[in-house]
């Protein structure tokens, strides 16, 4: 067995593999063919099911809902069929309980059903001849001698309530081998009929059908009955005598086409008595279809009445069942908000009448949204007016926008309506429906769409993109300050109104604003600015007035820096002037300490290599002014240097008893300018000697070193202290000696 290759007809249906490559089961309102590779079971030769049923070999067949494997009953020891169903799937449980034990002689009787782990399973009688679909094509000669048993099966069937619903060559068995008596078996979309009650009823699974065999008030209306079952029937004859489905070669639409509007392909071929046997079973209309009596009459050669086909015409207009007044697509597509047009989709009202009367492409399009409408249903319902009539106005509020002019003058002012209209792709359904922007409309559309994308729920923002796509040379408008064309145009406006720009800047650097009009207006010199206002955002979220400032000098990094009540324009100067004084340097402490220094240097780009301050200002351990020494002479590295002084310049400790410990003092002092920092390390760590820490900075540090001597033996021990800072390296010996553990006689506690 293996799986059709036909396209699905149109997304209404999808396919489920039955084994016959041209004739698929269509299961509706999933979003991809049912998988027919995963077996319902791995049944290996001699395993039982439910105890009773020993399976003899390999699967017989694979098909979407089931496996077929030859078994043994192990009471009687008849040979049988077992299918076993996959998971979720099985046949109504008002069909099975009607067939089980029903007895025909042209029908596969259902012997036994249940569950075995957890899936059904049924146990049917074994056809030894196969299938009919095995020795196509067939003759008028031989379809005549199967025809009674066909017939006869369907009779009891719908007798006894129970419609097959998939009629169709790999469905029709042999009982034995010489294929003398034929079987109707599979009933795993069959329904059941309260004949006390109705002859025909409406189904929800009308969409699980092969297409090929499809009745259209199956399709059309969702109306099951036995006729249904009659048409399905002509068709296979056809199949069977031609060997292929009377569709071959046709694409899904046009095979839903033949059936809506009573086009099938009755070959001149045939004969004239099953020209007409074919007719009369395939009628459109179900009262004229031929049936049981009909049939049989003809088999025995009476002249039985065949209507005549339908005419289908269409005159350009129909009115539309709810609203009359719509007797157009174009019409319908403006009155969609007089009636309920979710329900007529979902229901297929919409498709059928598009079918039925105009254009079977534009139904297929609307079948598609029916789809889309079961999870996105305010998209459906936007896209729909475009697919009835794609030169229709796009409808926002009490707006009637019929081109990008009056599109743009509706965004200058957005309200609900026109958020609406985005966020639901109304917007871009009517774009791409009318192509509104000529030539460029699929690369608006594109950028549309990723920007759909990229921004989510932020409506306000694609609201804005969206002006600037429209019109990229719209000028970009800084509050009620002014607008600029270019981002360079940020100095002259700041020279104008100074401080005042900075609130409607960071709005703009904080919303995402400017990022936008920067992506959508200078695209392609715009990635290292995008780069960079990313980053700001980032950085300075709680602080919004210096990422402003940020900004400023990124775009005009020739503004100065403000400090001490001085313009600051190089980076090399204003370093040299913190560090003068101790004053100069604790505002520089501040000014660091509030984001300032960093803004500037950041903006500006003062440091042409700016990796090293980015690992530093990644680094929460630094102290502030440390890393302010550290900014400074990135910014000038001709900096002097701070001077280091460590006292004692040597440490001796002296004689040191047995387990004595002995702490003392080494004070390092910085002076000159600059910060003094670095860090301390012992020649030897295991000679009972220990400092508090190893790292220092500040113009004055107190390191604490201790000796234990309760590990040492008796003699002389020498060490060396290294400081290595900014200011350079510095060394520090020390000694100390042990004394011999003094004895202590046996009387007063000694050994």
């Amino acid at each position: 067995m293996r799986i059709g290759e036909n396209e699905p007809i149109t997304l209404r249906y999808h396919r489920a593999d039955d084994g016959d490559p041209v004739t698929l089961r269509f299961v509706a309102g999933q979003a991809a063919p049912i998988a027919a590779t995963t077996p319902a079971s791995s049944f290996t030769q001699g395993q039982r099911i439910a105890g009773r049923y020993q399976i003899m070999g390999e699967s017989l067949a694979e098909s979407g809902e089931a496996d077929v494997f030859l078994c043994q009953d192990q009471i009687t020891q008849a040979t049988r069929v077992i299918k076993y169903y996959r998971q979720q799937a099985r046949p109504k449980a008002a069909v099975i309980d009607r067939l089980q034990g029903l007895a025909h002689p042209n029908i596969v009787t259902i012997l036994d059903y249940g569950q075995w782990h957890g899936r059904f399973y049924e146990v049917l009688d074994y056809c030894l001849g196969g299938v009919a679909s095995d020795i196509m094509p067939m003759d008028e000669i031989r379809i005549r001698s199967y025809l009674p048993g066909i017939l006869a099966a369907l009779q009891y069937l719908h007798g006894e309530g129970i419609v097959h619903r998939d009629i169709k060559p790999g469905n029709l068995f042999f009982a034995d081998q010489a294929h003398q008596r034929i079987m109707l078996g599979d009933f795993g979309i069959s329904s059941y009929l309260d004949l006390a009650e109705e002859s025909v009823r409406l189904t929800q699974t009308a969409t699980c059908l092969t297409l090929d065999y499809a009745s259209p008030e199956l399709l059309n209306h969702h109306e099951i009955g036995s006729m249904t079952d009659y048409y399905a029937l002509g068709i296979t004859l056809l199949h069977l005598l031609r060997g292929r489905t009377p569709f071959y070669g046709m694409n899904n639409n046009d095979i839903l086409v033949a059936h809506l509007r009573a086009e099938i392909p009755i070959p001149a071929s045939l004969s004239d008595p099953f020209q007409t046997l074919i007719a009369g079973l395939t009628h459109y209309q179900t009262e004229e279809r031929w049936g049981y009596r009909e049939a049989m009459g003809w088999l025995h050669g009476e002249v039985v009445r065949l209507a005549p086909a339908p005419v289908m015409l269409n005159d350009g207009k129909k009115p539309y069942p709810a609203l009359p007044e719509a007797t157009t697509p174009a019409e319908l597509a403006v009155r969609l908000n007089d009636m309920d047009a979710l329900q007529h989709l979902l229901r297929g009202d919409i498709q059928r009448w598009l079918f039925d009367y105009f254009d079977p492409k534009q139904a297929q399009a609307v079948a598609e949204l029916e789809v889309l409408a079961h999870s996105q249903s305010q998209l459906a319902l936007a896209k729909l007016p475009f697919i009835l009539d794609p030169k229709a106005p796009l409808l926002i509020g009490k707006h009637c926008i019929k081109n990008l002019g009056d599109l743009f003058r509706v965004l200058e002012r957005p309200s609900h309506a026109v958020s609406q209209a985005w966020n639901n792709k109304a917007i871009m359904a009517w774009l791409e429906a009318g192509q509104h922007a000529g030539e460029k409309s699929n690369e608006l559309l594109a950028k549309l769409e990723r920007l759909h994308k990229e921004n989510g729920h932020q409506t306000a923002l694609s609201l804005f993109t969206l002006r600037y796509l429209l019109q990229p040379a719209l000028p970009l408008h800084i509050g009620s300050l002014g607008a600029i064309g270019e981002p360079e145009a940020f100095m002259q406006l700041f020279r104008k109104h100074g401080k005042k720009i900075i609130a409607p800047l960071a709005k703009l650097i904080f919303s995402q604003r400017l990022e936008a009009w920067l992506q959508t207006v200078w695209s392609t010199a715009s990635e290292p600015h995008l780069k960079f206002l990313r980053r700001v955002r980032m950085q300075y979220w709680q602080q919004q007035n210096i990422g402003a400032y940020c900004v400023l000098w990124h775009f005009c990094p020739s503004l100065p820096f403000p400090f001490d009540g001085q313009n600051f324009f190089q980076s090399d100067t204003l370093a040299r002037y913190i560090i003068q004084d101790e004053a100069c340097w604790q505002k520089g402490i501040a000014y660091l300490e509030a984001g300032w220094i960093t803004a500037w240097l950041q903006g500006s780009a003062k440091i042409q290599d700016s990796g090293e301050m980015d690992q530093l200002l990644l680094d929460s351990t630094i102290s502030s002014p440390l890393l302010l020494d550290t900014f400074l002479r990135l910014m000038n590295p001709d900096l002097p240097r701070p001077r280091m002084i460590v006292q004692p310049e040597f440490l001796k400790l002296g004689n040191l008893q047995h387990s004595e410990v002995k702490t003392r003092p080494l004070h390092i002092f910085g002076t000159g300018q600059g910060y003094l920092y670095g860090s301390i390390d012992l020649q030897s760590f295991s000679e009972g000697v220990m400092i508090d820490t190893f790292d220092f900075e500040g113009k004055s540090t107190i390191i604490q070193l201790t000796v234990d001597t309760v590990n040492l033996a008796p003699g002389r021990y020498e060490n060396r202290i290294t400081i290595n800072s900014n200011a350079g390296t510095h060394t520090v010996d020390m000694s100390f000696t042990v004394l011999e553990k003094p004895t202590i006689p046996w009387w007063k506690g000694g050994f």
